[in-house]
C-alpha cells in the first residue's frame, strides 16, 4: 500500500492542531499545501495519507517551542477503542504478546507510523519502535506519542496492572528529559 493514499484516521493530527492552539501557534501553518482545511482534520470520516501526516508532523515540531513531551500529549488522546476494529481485536486478545503481534500485523490500520515488536529477553519485555523509514525530526514526537499509547492500551487491557514495573530507555540523548 502506497504511503501517498489517504487511509489514515486523523486522530494523530487531530492531536497535533490541539497542542499547536495550546502553545499559542497558528495550526493553518501545518496546513499549506495538504489540500486539508481545519475542518476537515476535525471530522472524524476525513481520512489523510501517510505522508501528509508526516508532513505536518515535521512542520508543527518545527513550529512548536522545543521542549520535550508533544508526542506525549498526543498519545494521550489514542485509545484503543478509537481504532475501530483493530482496537477491539486488540483489547480481545488472549496475551499482551498476542496483541503487539496483532498491532505490529496489522499497523497500517492504526496511528502508527512505524513498525513496532515485542522482544522478550529472559524476564525482560522489550517494545522495540522502528523508525528508519521516518525523519529523524520527528522521532522524538513517535517515540513519545507510541509509548503514551501504548501504556493507555496496557492501562485499558489490564486495569490492574502495576505500572511501576515499566522501565523507560529512551533512545535519543536530551537533557529536557
Amino acid at each position: 500500500m502506497s504511503w501517498k493514499v489517504p487511509r489514515r484516521a486523523n486522530l494523530s493530527t487531530q492531536a497535533i492542531l490541539h497542542i499547536l492552539e495550546e502553545e499559542g501557534v497558528d495550526p493553518s501553518l501545518i496546513l499549506e499545501g495538504t489540500g486539508l482545511k481545519r475542518q476537515e482534520i476535525l471530522d472524524a470520516e476525513t481520512r489523510i495519507s501517510d505522508t501528509t501526516e508526516i508532513l505536518m508532523t515535521e512542520r508543527a515540531i518545527a513550529l512548536l517551542p522545543q521542549k520535550a513531551g508533544y508526542g506525549l500529549r498526543a498519545g494521550r488522546s489514542m485509545r484503543a477503542t478509537t481504532m475501530g476494529i483493530l482496537g477491539l481485536t486488540l483489547l480481545a486478545s488472549p496475551t499482551i504478546r498476542a496483541a503487539f503481534e496483532t498491532m505490529n500485523q496489522f499497523s497500517n490500520l492504526s496511528f502508527l507510523l512505524s513498525k513496532a515488536s515485542l522482544k522478550e529477553e529472559g524476564p525482560v519485555n522489550r517494545i522495540v519502535v522502528d523508525m528508519h523509514n521516518l525523519p529523524v525530526s520527528i522521532h522524538r514526537f513517535v517515540f513519545e506519542r507510541y509509548y503514551a499509547g501504548s501504556l493507555i492500551f496496557l492501562r485499558e487491557m489490564m486495569p490492574g496492572l502495576d505500572h511501576s514495573i515499566f522501565t523507560l530507555h529512551i533512545p535519543f540523548s536530551d537533557p529536557a528529559y
